[in-house]
């Protein structure tokens, strides 16, 4: 399952990924803020670069979200269709015959 998620994401980082950048530059974002709250003088020199980590959280925490809900309906997906490898049976295999007889295809009988 997990190989499917990966090959459907390709080169894209995964949202473990993400969250792993996001928590670092959040570390990175809190010792700023605690730099800028020891030397007010520094603050203002900070104010640009603060802004600029937070605009990346911000933008990491959107595409973790995104990623994450892509990962979650590659899975159920892959849940749903069962054992996809070259020697698994179709998934139709598993269906009773009665169940693929389609009632346009019957005469009617009255």
């Amino acid at each position: 399952m997990e190989d499917a998620v990966r090959d459907f994401l390709g080169e894209q980082a995964s949202a473990e990924e993400l969250r792993d950048w996001r928590e670092a530059l959040e570390g990175r974002l809190a010792r700023l803020h605690a730099e800028a709250a020891g030397n007010p003088a520094a603050s203002d020199a900070l104010r640009p670069k603060i802004d600029q980590l937070e605009k990346q959280i911000r933008a990491l925490q959107e595409e973790e979200a995104i990623t994450g809900f892509v990962e979650e309906t590659v899975r159920a997906s892959v849940a749903d269709l069962g054992p996809v490898t070259s020697d698994s049976a179709p998934h139709e295999a598993n269906i009773p015959p009665w169940a693929s007889i389609d009632i346009e295809d019957e005469g009617e009988t009255f």
